[in-house]
């Protein structure tokens, strides 16, 4: 069902009711602009090409960097009179928003589109000529195909508008368990299988870095080890117990100190958050960095 937030504003040119003509429509006619903006690109000279897609590039960029940069105006409504050149451009930037966002979506379901068109021609090709692993190709075009099918017969017969009013008098079943047995019921558990057989190499590589080879080292295993202890129940009540049972009146504080979860705690306080800070810190300036070289089309492979 549309949102209620959503339902009380007028759609715009690139907004539709679900399910109705003008959204299939608009569909078939960004795909068909899609493709013919493809074919147009690669039928231009290989030597304009590459000016093309950075000019493209660029001008994208630079409109969500003055979007996040310029004064943005408070409380604006499209019918508001801007009062100078600054404000009338800051206007501008948040009406054209909404329609710069849907085009960068509707970019990117066809980015999708052409993913998807890229993996089924690589696998129906190998299916074909029935080359090696071919079957895995064919586990994978049936689950491809089996989830897109039962994902909009599950979308037609319980979001649309007329679907859901169907669905109160008659409930049709049947597309929602499909559905919901194939992404909770396969998809979702063989992800956690694949994660759980990641861990096994995960442990390999903890292995052969927490054996002692230098102080470094050791201090890494000692670390390591002290917080693995502080998240066991059982060696945490067993501390606790010997704990209790030595220490003397007066020096609870000593011995609170001294046990794993708060040696655990101190150490995620004081060593791992700020670690972890300081490497997303250093990542931020690394994601900024090849951003900006996108931006300007100056990373190698990207314009000649």
């Amino acid at each position: 069902m549309i949102p209620l937030a959503q339902a009380t504003q007028p759609l715009s040119f690139w907004q539709a009711e679900p399910g109705s003509a003008k959204m299939w429509a608009l569909i078939v006619g960004a795909v068909v602009v899609g493709f013919v903006a493809v074919a147009a690109l690669l039928r231009t000279p290989t030597r304009v090409r590459p000016m093309i897609v950075s000019a493209v590039t660029f001008l994208g960029g630079l409109y969500f960097v003055l979007h996040w940069l310029w004064p943005t105006a408070q409380d604006y409504s499209p019918d508001e009179v801007p009062r100078n050149a600054v404000e009338g451009f800051s206007f501008w930037l948040q009406g054209t928003l909404p329609s710069v966002t849907a085009f960068a979506q509707s970019l990117g379901a066809m980015l999708l589109g052409i993913g998807i068109y890229s993996l089924l021609s690589i696998h129906l090709g190998r299916l074909l000529k029935r080359q090696k692993d071919w079957f895995f190709s064919l586990v994978f075009t049936l689950s491809m195909a089996s989830m897109i099918l039962f994902g909009y017969w599950d979308w037609i017969t319980r979001l649309t508008p007329e679907g859901a009013k169907a669905a109160s008098e008659t409930p049709s079943l049947f597309p929602h368990f499909a559905k919901d047995l194939l992404f909770s019921g396969l998809f979702i558990n063989m992800d956690a299988v694949m994660f759980s057989i990641i861990a096994f190499f995960i442990f390999s590589a903890a292995y052969r870095a927490f054996r002692i080879r230098s102080t470094e080292s050791t201090i890494l295993l000692g670390t390591a080890l002290i917080v693995m202890l502080g998240l066991m129940g059982g060696v945490v009540v067993s501390q606790d117990t010997l704990l209790n049972s030595l220490a003397k009146p007066g020096e609870s504080v000593i011995v609170d100190s001294l046990r794993l979860p708060t040696i655990r705690t101190w150490i995620q306080d004081n060593l791992q958050s700020p670690s972890i800070r300081a490497m997303e810190f250093g990542l931020a300036i690394g994601g900024l960095a090849m951003a900006l070289r996108l931006w300007l089309s100056i990373e190698k492979g990207v314009s000649h």
